[in-house]
């Protein structure tokens, strides 16, 4: 026996170590009655047997210690109970959960701290210990208290690769902006650990602050008349409104403002790659598969008749500007979809096809100089019948309004030469 409180011997320090941490009640009780060892006596100058308990997560021996008096609040240059188990490698969760309850309940304090600052959230959430940093949320553990090297416990979670950690410490409201003593925050350790799962969560976290911050209003994605119609031929915008009701439709309004924002039209979203995406903010990879998955089906989607005009159907003016509007709309989109199949015919070399699909792909590259030139011809057509559709006072109409604007009128019948 040492006159500090603890003993020495070697042999029977080992003896005791291995009794508890196999968790055999009959050796540890003979060992210490053989011995005569005092139930806070510390093992080897540092853990008493019951701290040693702790750390293994043997909850029957820990009982059996407090039973017998030993001290719960014993620490070890300030390493207490509650930090032993949290640190603990115990594999049952739900074993170290009845341990972390038992210490709690002995009045150990949930926001302690060792000599580095470290809490026993931040051992949990090192540790994996899920259950157990569900416990010390729920009894009001510091999320975003931070150690000695300025981390908080969604640092140790990340840098551990516990994945249902990080989640579950971001939902409890865990701050993914605070930065270390290096400046690093969480995101760029996740990154450069190649923790991909992890940092989508990281990024989700804070596009979703922003937006809950910056985007309260909905988007108005109806076109409500011609003249909406008409502004958003593609020399103006180029179908803005039709890229956010694409997002729309895929329940991913969320990155409806990075892409206002950015001016991404129809046309750059159905030739968007995962590059691109992540350009334009959509951080989640599952978003992005999600995205580039529906355009591809959108190119491949054979389409109906949707222009809503019957042949030989009489059109009044206003319905004339929205039909002709629908039809840019339609070549537009068309025009969009060959540069798609050429981009991804690049992706794969200098791909011969087969015979028997040459004549057919030959057939269609003809065609869509065609749709490229009569792209051009609505462009100029629709800027110019909004130029000159303009309500004017009677007595302010010269004859060079009427001449140019029964000029361009003249133009429609050979946009749709008859059969």
């Amino acid at each position: 026996m040492a006159d500090n409180g603890g003993f020495e011997d070697s042999v029977t320090s080992f003896m005791l170590t291995d009794a508890i941490k196999t968790g055999s009640l009959d050796r540890v009780t003979q060992i210490l009655a053989e011995h005569q060892i005092n139930i806070n006596d510390k093992i080897d100058g540092s853990f008493t047997p019951f701290l040693l308990a702790c750390s293994y997560c043997q909850f029957d021996l820990m009982v059996h210690f407090l039973n017998h008096g030993a001290d719960p609040m014993y620490h070890h240059h300030f390493f207490n109970a509650l930090m032993a188990t949290c640190s603990s490698s115990c594999s049952d969760e739900e074993l170290v959960l009845r341990c972390v309850r038992l210490l709690i309940n002995q009045g150990l304090l949930i926001n302690e701290v060792d000599p580095d600052r470290t809490t026993p959230l931040m051992y949990a959430a090192k540790s994996g210990h899920i259950e157990a940093v569900k416990e010390l949320l729920m009894r009001g553990a510091s999320i975003d208290s931070i150690d000695h090297e300025g981390w908080s416990a969604i640092f140790f979670a990340v840098s551990q690769k516990h994945t249902d950690i990080v989640k579950l410490l971001i939902e409890s409201g865990a701050s993914v902006k605070l930065e270390d003593r290096r400046g690093r925050k969480v995101l760029e350790i996740a990154e450069t650990k190649g923790l991909q799962d992890i940092a989508d969560l990281i990024l989700e976290a804070e596009g979703e602050k922003k937006i809950e911050e910056e985007w309260e209003q909905p988007v108005q994605l109806t076109v409500q008349s011609y003249s909406d119609m008409v502004r958003e031929l593609p020399e103006h915008n180029e179908f803005m409104a039709d890229a956010l009701s694409f997002l729309h439709n895929l329940c991913l309004s969320r990155y409806s403002r990075p892409f206002y924002n950015n001016k991404v039209s129809l046309g750059k979203l159905l030739l968007m790659d995962e590059g691109d995406l992540k350009e334009n903010g959509v951080y989640l990879s599952s978003h992005r598969q999600l995205i580039l998955s529906s355009v591809k089906k959108f190119h491949l989607s054979m389409w109906k008749n949707c222009l809503g005009v019957k042949r030989g159907q009489k059109l009044e003016s206003d319905e004339f500007a929205f039909f002709l509007a629908n039809i840019t709309r339609h070549l537009y989109v068309l025009a969009q979809s060959a540069k798609y199949i050429k981009k991804e015919c690049n992706k794969k070399g200098n791909r011969v096809f087969d015979d028997e699909l040459r004549p057919i792909i030959l057939k269609n590259v003809e065609q869509l100089v065609f749709i490229e030139k009569k792209l051009e011809q609505f462009r100029n057509l629709g800027s110019t019948l909004q130029k000159y559709d303009e309500v004017k006072y009677v007595d302010l109409i010269d004859e060079n309004t009427l001449s140019i604007k029964n000029r361009v009128l003249n133009q429609i019948p050979d946009l749709f030469p008859s059969n």
